[in-house]
């Protein structure tokens, strides 16, 4: 998540000088532009099927999408991440259109439930182990949404899913 964070900033502060980074300054910068790109592909997929989605599986159909990395000596990419998205939010953004942001807030809202309920619970000395799995479970969903993604059918990603719908009420 720091890779990411730091990426985000040398981005910012380096769109002009690309040319002129060092290698391993590169490799930050690459992780901030490819978690920009993420959205910018979710973005663009959106307007391109109306909203809709490209439907289950289609990320990168859309050739269109995306960010192009400008030449550099130690890489020459055109589009970046154009299968995966970068973050899981992003893929399911591009995939499922108006759906996917519903799921995306349904599950933000979960995780955060969840985790404010373990804030709440944790120094009672009868600390339920279902609360505290839920709350591990939504600080890991929310980077697999958010910070880095995986595949949909992960077993991790499967994994805290179900743990994190495990007794659900949206009371």
């Amino acid at each position: 998540m720091y890779a990411r964070v730091e990426g985000v900033l040398l981005f910012i502060d380096n769109l002009d000088k690309i040319k002129v980074i060092t290698f391993k300054e590169l490799e930050t910068y690459l992780s901030g532009l490819i978690w920009i790109n993420g959205w910018v592909m979710a973005y663009d997929n959106l307007i391109y099927s109306n909203f809709l989605g490209l439907g289950f599986n289609n990320m990168g159909i859309n050739t269109n999408v995306g960010l192009s990395f400008p030449s550099h000596p130690g890489y020459n990419y055109d589009i970046l991440n154009a299968e995966d998205g970068s973050f899981l939010a992003s893929k399911l953004i591009s995939e499922f259109g108006v759906i996917g942001i519903l799921i995306i807030l349904v599950l933000s809202y979960i995780c955060f439930r969840n985790i404010i309920r373990f804030s709440k619970t944790k120094n009672e000395h009868t600390s339920n182990f279902i609360i505290s799995l839920k709350f591990i479970s939504s600080i890991l969903l929310l980077s697999y949404l958010f910070v880095r993604g995986i595949g949909y059918f992960n077993l991790s990603f499967l994994l805290n899913l179900n743990i994190l719908l495990l007794n659900f009420k949206f009371s």
